[in-house]
């Protein structure tokens, strides 16, 4: 649990372009996660995982406008999401696809796009659509 929450305030420093409370916020949030015991924490918060840490990690590094950092966390949550876990899936492939057109990748930001898309197609997420509009304005 502690975890999640130095992600969520690391998340806002990233917001408002604070990159080191952000860092320290995102290190905290590592070092709670790697001593957790799941069967420890609440089952409500479950969910919260390496690969939705790593999810966590990217969203904060395409805030601050770091691509590349934002393309690796992004590969480490998407490395481990389930199939099934879709309207994660749609946004975390769109906002890889934004990250790879501000690197100035843009064909492959466009087959990302794509991928996002099919995904996105698969759900009723609003915030999946609003992340396709993001990536297309980012196109």
């Amino acid at each position: 649990m502690a975890a999640a929450l130095h992600a969520v305030v690391a998340r806002t420093h990233a917001r408002l372009g604070r990159e080191g409370d952000c860092l320290t916020h995102l290190d905290i949030a590592e070092r709670h996660l790697a001593r957790s015991k799941p069967e420890d924490e609440p089952p409500w918060i479950g969910y919260f995982d390496a690969a939705y840490l790593a999810d966590e990690i990217a969203h904060c590094f395409h805030d601050l406008g770091l691509p590349r950092q934002t393309q690796r966390h992004l590969g480490d949550a998407l490395s481990t999401l389930s199939p099934t876990h879709v309207r994660r899936l749609a946004i975390d492939t769109a906002l890889l696809a934004s990250s790879l057109a501000a690197a100035g990748h843009i064909d492959e930001a466009c087959a990302t796009a794509r991928e996002a898309v099919d995904y996105a197609a698969r759900t009723t997420s609003h915030r999946c659509q609003q992340r396709i509009v993001e990536v297309q304005a980012d196109l």
